[in-house]
Formats: C-alpha cells, sequence, structure tokens
C-alpha cells in the first residue's frame, strides 16, 4: 500500500501537470493575425514555441503520434538542428484548415 507522503507527491505532480496544461491551452486561445505572417511582424517579437510534450497536452494527442504526423508531412514544424519546435499560432492554423464541420455545405452537395 503507498505512503501516505507517496500519494500526496503523486497527486501534487498530477495537478501540476493539469495546471500547465490549462496554462498553455489558455495562452493559446488568444491568436494574434500577425504570427501567421512573418512579414508583418515586427522585429522583436518571436513566435511561442512549442515542444512535441507540450503539444502533447495542448492537443492531447501521444506525442509519437505527433511525431508520426511530423514524418507523413501532415503537421507544421520547425526543426533546429535534431530538434523539432511547433509554432503555436501556426498549429492553431493548421487546427481550423483541417477542422471538419457535419451538414456542411460540401458536405451534403458530396452526397447528391
Amino acid at each position: 500500500m503507498p505512503q501516505p507522503t507517496a500519494m500526496k507527491q503523486a497527486a501534487t505532480s498530477q495537478m501540476v501537470n493539469t495546471n500547465r496544461t490549462t496554462e498553455i491551452f489558455d495562452r493559446s486561445h488568444t491568436m494574434a493575425a500577425t504570427d501567421l505572417n512573418p512579414s508583418e511582424r515586427k522585429h522583436g517579437d518571436i513566435p511561442e514555441l512549442l515542444t512535441a510534450r507540450e503539444l502533447e497536452g495542448l492537443l492531447r494527442i501521444d506525442v509519437k503520434t505527433i511525431y508520426s504526423y511530423v514524418q507523413r508531412g501532415l503537421i507544421p514544424y520547425v526543426r533546429i538542428q535534431s530538434n523539432l519546435r511547433f509554432v503555436r499560432s501556426q498549429i492553431f492554423h493548421w487546427i481550423t484548415e483541417h477542422n471538419y464541420r457535419p451538414g456542411s455545405a460540401i458536405t451534403r452537395r458530396s452526397r447528391r
């Protein structure tokens, strides 16, 4: 049976992970239009980069699946030497582009 201290540490660790995920998700909802167009970005502005682990928490997709998407060219990413990073605004733009809405005009036309 786990010790009360170990159980408390596990609960604290889970709360920290949940809070971090919530923080990343909350920050990501404010997407500036200049993040999408580098030519309009001010010189000192740097887009927010996410690691695969942060993206895993944000999208709730396993990190192995994220790397699979990278290999298949399905998700936008930046390679810095051997490290992969994901630009937050590009990820949300990608999600918007791949959003499926049942009953849309396109879906109805294809059934005829």
